[in-house]
C-alpha cells in the first residue's frame, strides 16, 4: 500500500507542474495590467520612467519564461510571493482562508455522498418503482439547476421570506466565537453545494448498483436462500463501491469549482471569494496561489479516492496484482 501511495504522489507532481505552467502563461497573457488595477487613472498621469519603474518592481519587465522560473523556484521553497494589492504574503492570506474552504467542501462532500449512496441504492433496489421515478426526477432537477441560481433561490426562500437562516457571511457581527451561529451561516452554502452536484452522483450509484445486481453470483446468492438485505448490502454494494468511490474523487474537483461560485454568492470568506477578487484586481501572485492550491485539492481528492479503492479492493494495487498472478501460477 505504501508503494501504491508513493506512486500516486509522484504521478501528481507533473500534473501540478503542467497546471501551474498553463495557468501562469494564461494569466499573464490575458488582457489587463496589474499596474493599472493598483494605481488606476493615476498611472496615466505618471511619467513613462515611473510607469516602467512600477512594472519593474512588480517583476513584469522580465520575459514570461524568466518570470515563471522565478515563481516556480520560490513556490518550491513555500514562498508564493506578495500580493500586489494588499502587500501581504500570499501564503499568509491563503492560510487564513484555507480552513474555511476545507470545512465548506468537506461538509458538502460528506452530505453529497450520504444522499447519493442512500438514494442511489434505494433507486436501484426498487427499480421502476415510484421511488425510482421520484429519485430520477430530482436527480435531473438538481443536475440542471446551476449552483449560483440554486443559491439565490435558497437565499430568497430561507433568508428573505422565512427568515430562518442568514444569507451571507461566516458569522454574525460580534458572534465570531459562537459555533452555533457559525453552523447556521454554514448550513445554506453546504446544502446548496451538495445538492447542485448530487444529481449526477445519484445516477452513477444507481447504474453501478444495477450492473452488479445483474451479475451471475448475485443471482446465485438469491438462489441459495440468502436474505435480500444480505445480498444487496453485503455482496452487491461492496462490489459496486469501487466505481462509486472513483466517481466521488472525480466529483470533488467539480465540487471545489462549484464552491467558488457558492462562496461568492453567500459572501463566504473562503478561497473562492479570494480567487475571484484576485482575478478582478489582476493580482497575479494571489491568483496563482489560489489556482495552485485548488490543483492540490483536486490531486488530494483523487489520491484519497485511489487509496479508498485500494482498501476496498486490494487487487487494484501493484502488490495485489502480483499476489493475484502468483496465486494463479
Amino acid at each position: 500500500m505504501l508503494l501504491f501511495i508513493l506512486r500516486r504522489l509522484l504521478a501528481s507532481v507533473p500534473v501540478l507542474l503542467v497546471v501551474s505552467l498553463c495557468s501562469f502563461f494564461f494569466i499573464h497573457t490575458a488582457h489587463g495590467d496589474p499596474a493599472v488595477a493598483m494605481y488606476g487613472s493615476q498611472l496615466e498621469r505618471m511619467r513613462p520612467a515611473d510607469q516602467e519603474r512600477i512594472r519593474e518592481n512588480l517583476g513584469l519587465d522580465q520575459p514570461l519564461p524568466v518570470q515563471y522560473g522565478r515563481w516556480l523556484s520560490q513556490a518550491m521553497q513555500g514562498e508564493l510571493g506578495t500580493s500586489y494589492i494588499t502587500g501581504r504574503p500570499v501564503s499568509q492570506m491563503l492560510a487564513e482562508r484555507l480552513p474555511r474552504t476545507i470545512v465548506l467542501n468537506v461538509s458538502a462532500l460528506a452530505l453529497m455522498v450520504c444522499l447519493a449512496v442512500a438514494v442511489g441504492l434505494a433507486s436501484a433496489i426498487r427499480q421502476y418503482s415510484w421511488l425510482d421515478y421520484l429519485a430520477t426526477f430530482f436527480s435531473f432537477l438538481f443536475f440542471s439547476i446551476p449552483s449560483f441560481w440554486l443559491a439565490l433561490l435558497a437565499i430568497l426562500f430561507f433568508s428573505v421570506y422565512l427568515g430562518w437562516l442568514p444569507s451571507a457571511g461566516m458569522a454574525s457581527l460580534g458572534n465570531d466565537g459562537d459555533w452555533l451561529d457559525r453552523l447556521r451561516h454554514l448550513l445554506l452554502p453546504v446544502v446548496v453545494l451538495a445538492l447542485s452536484h448530487v444529481g449526477a452522483y445519484i445516477r452513477f450509484v444507481r447504474s453501478s448498483m444495477l450492473e452488479v445486481l445483474g451479475k451471475e453470483y448475485i443471482r446465485m446468492a438469491h438462489a441459495k436462500g440468502l436474505s435480500p438485505r444480505r445480498v444487496h448490502y453485503l455482496h452487491a454494494f461492496r462490489n459496486a463501491l469501487v466505481p462509486v468511490i472513483t466517481y466521488g474523487g472525480l466529483s470533488f474537483s467539480s465540487l471545489v469549482g462549484g464552491g467558488y461560485l457558492v462562496e461568492t454568492v453567500f459572501a463566504y470568506p473562503g478561497l473562492g471569494q479570494l480567487s475571484i477578487q484576485a482575478a478582478s484586481m489582476r493580482d497575479y501572485p494571489l491568483l496563482m496561489g489560489t489556482i495552485l492550491l485548488t490543483g492540490c485539492f483536486v490531486v488530494a481528492g483523487n489520491l484519497l479516492a485511489d487509496i479508498a479503492c485500494a482498501w476496498v479492493d486490494p487487487r487494484l494495487t501493484v502488490e495485489g496484482l502480483r499476489k493475484k498472478v502468483g496465486g494463479i501460477g
